[in-house]
């Protein structure tokens, strides 16, 4: 009778050694170990590039905000027309922006045609651009060369070219990111919008 135990133990061992043969945990933890990081970068990475995204828009929001407030003339009692239009692009630098660390220039032309064409110069090497030391007409009196044809910076007045620019250093919070930008963790966003200014008389 005692050879009846033999068929379990046999049974027991054949049972063990499958599961064995079927365990993947082991595996399964080596699979993480590759493929997890390669998966929470990805997920860092999008919501970096999301957060990219927002910024911009909110950098165009802000330029065309400043844009809608510089061309009406309007000020308020106390405040400039500059001071203005920063408040305006200060409205949308909320949370994802640093308002400490956006700059904004406003320049006024005679035309839209002068914001693409630099101020007249003598190519004496010819090699097609403007070089230190070359002659040149300073239509603006700034005592340098400008590669648009300004008239001066700020708001203008009734009638007047005014192009807006919005600028921002971006930084990234994911480090591999730094290859978007040639290696550096910064980049810089720029929002721009070109506006005429109303016929408002000059002393609105």
């Amino acid at each position: 009778m005692e050879t009846g135990t033999m068929p379990s133990n046999g049974h027991r061992s054949g049972a063990f050694g499958e599961r064995v043969v079927n365990d993947r945990t082991g595996s399964i933890v080596w699979e993480f170990a590759f493929l997890g990081p390669v998966l929470l970068g990805l997920v860092l990475g999008a919501v970096e590039v999301a957060r990219l995204m927002i910024a911009i828009t909110v950098l165009n929001l802000a330029a065309s905000e400043a844009a809608r407030v510089g061309l009406t003339g309007r000020e308020e009692a106390g405040v400039t027309r500059d001071e203005q239009v920063r408040e305006a692009v200060m409205n949308y630098a909320v949370g994802l922006i640093d308002e400490n660390r956006i700059s904004i220039s406003t320049s006024v032309f005679a035309s839209f045609e002068d914001m693409q064409r630099g101020e007249p110069f003598i190519d004496s090497n010819n090699n097609g651009e403007w070089d230190d030391g070359e002659w040149y007409s300073d239509l603006n009196d700034n005592g340098e060369w400008d590669w648009r044809r300004k008239e001066s910076d700020g708001v203008g007045g009734p009638g007047d070219i005014v192009l807006y620019e919005v600028n921002y250093p971006w930084r990234f919070m994911v480090p591999f990111m730094k290859t978007l930008s040639d290696g550096d963790s910064i980049i810089d966003l720029s929002a721009q919008i070109a506006i005429r200014n109303e016929p408002f008389p000059d002393d609105l």
